[in-house]
């Protein structure tokens, strides 16, 4: 059986650490609000998603993955720049406490259910104890909540970048490759996140049916790109804001919903995103039946990476950035200085073919008995949402410009 992946790594910053501790459940305090984290984690992800959108390249980024090591991060992170992580990362009334307590839950619901579609998240920790004593509550914060073991690596070696990136390929089965290209003198700590979806649709496309077709990039020109068919009863709607489909994963809590905003991302992109926006969270609120839908979506296979920092500090995280300002004292105490997030870096990969998808997102579409049902051909720049169907968790979301685009 064919399967096909997405793979995503996250890698933030320099500021922070960790080592083995016995777990204690008991030991993680606050209230578990699940649903809390999962409409943050949907918030941020269209936030950075509009942001990080030129309307000429391809995006593809998971939330899932980005907040899993912000919300880690969280945890060292001291008043005001506690308040601006809180706030840009659009947790509401959460304390960290909150959000250490409603993790291990909500991680627990992603890799719950169905067996056919696989989701494995990672965290974890590198710190160089030359340069950084962890704070012992952070640690076992880490230990309890996030299941994220630290591991001492001396950053003065010439293989530390590598024992880094070796991590990285083994967690995403060799798909990412490397996250990080040096270790300067001023980091102290590595924190990452590593994720790998994979499973085949439940309803595969016809391999035959597959053939070149225009697919109209936003400068308005075509480019001739495999496109795949598929007549099905599907769910799907379309309203006054655009068009949506799902298609679901075999046997799975996961689908993929292709989203196609009637405004122009070029000439409107602000709408655009928020047609993206609001039509998932409408759809997502209501039952739907399936019917018959002819959907046209191009193959694809793309990679992505993007530094994070400029995106966050648009979400009002300055000070985290910050060296002067940043106060993430509860992280531990390093004899270089205050600590700080020097960088947040995020790569993605995904594969979509006949078989299968490491995403979910599907449309249905309503037909007549004695006509053609409501045809769907994603044939110019649409939106792709793969998500938790139990939870509305978005895992990956992203823009497709261009097919072709390997990135």
């Amino acid at each position: 059986m064919l399967q096909n992946w997405i793979k995503l790594v996250l890698l933030t910053l320099v500021v922070i650490s960790c080592s083995p501790e016995v777990k204690d459940p008991n030991a993680i305090t606050g209230k578990v609000d699940v649903d809390a984290l999962v409409k943050a984690n949907n918030e941020v992800g269209f936030s950075l998603l509009s942001t990080l959108d030129t309307a000429w390249k391809n995006v593809l980024i998971s939330p899932y993955s980005i907040q899993s090591a912000m919300e880690m991060t969280l945890q060292g992170a001291l008043n005001k720049t506690k308040t601006q992580l809180i706030t840009g990362l659009s947790l509401g009334s959460l304390t960290p406490a909150d959000v250490a307590a409603s993790y291990p839950e909500w991680d627990g619901l992603m890799k719950g259910g169905p067996g056919a579609t696989r989701f494995r998240s990672y965290n974890t920790l590198f710190y160089d104890p030359n340069r950084l004593t962890l704070d012992d509550q952070f640690r076992q914060v880490m230990t309890n909540a996030f299941e994220a073991p630290y591991l001492n690596l001396d950053f003065d070696q010439s293989t530390a970048v590598d024992e880094v990136n070796q991590w990285v390929k083994d967690k995403t089965e060799g798909k990412i490759d490397k996250i990080i290209d040096q270790i300067t003198d001023d980091d102290v700590l590595i924190l990452l996140n590593a994720l790998t979806l994979s499973g085949d649709w439940l309803y595969p496309f016809p391999v035959e049916s597959t053939f070149d077709q225009d697919f109209h990039l936003p400068t308005g020109s075509a480019i001739s790109v495999p496109m795949m068919h598929l007549d099905w009863n599907l769910i799907h709607e379309r309203n006054d804001q655009g068009a949506m489909v799902q298609l679901p994963l075999k046997d799975s809590n996961y689908a993929v919903m292709f989203v196609l905003p009637l405004a122009d991302p070029v000439q409107s992109p602000i709408a655009w995103h928020q047609a993206v926006k609001s039509m998932f969270a409408g759809f997502i609120s209501q039952s739907h039946q399936p019917s018959r839908a002819l959907l046209t979506i191009p193959k694809l296979e793309l990679g992505y990476k993007v530094l994070l920092n400029e995106p966050f500090k648009t979400l009002g995280m300055e000070d985290p950035f910050d060296p002067q300002t940043a106060d993430f004292s509860g992280l531990g105490v390093s004899g270089k200085g205050n600590l700080f997030i020097r960088r947040v870096d995020h790569r993605t990969y995904l594969k979509m073919d006949e078989k299968g998808i490491d995403g979910a997102a599907v449309t249905s579409v309503s037909i007549g008995a004695t006509s053609l049902p409501p045809a769907y051909v994603f044939d110019h720049s649409f939106a792709l949402i793969v998500y938790h169907l139990p939870t509305g968790t978005i895992v990956f979301d992203g823009v497709i410009h261009d097919p072709e685009e390997k990135g």
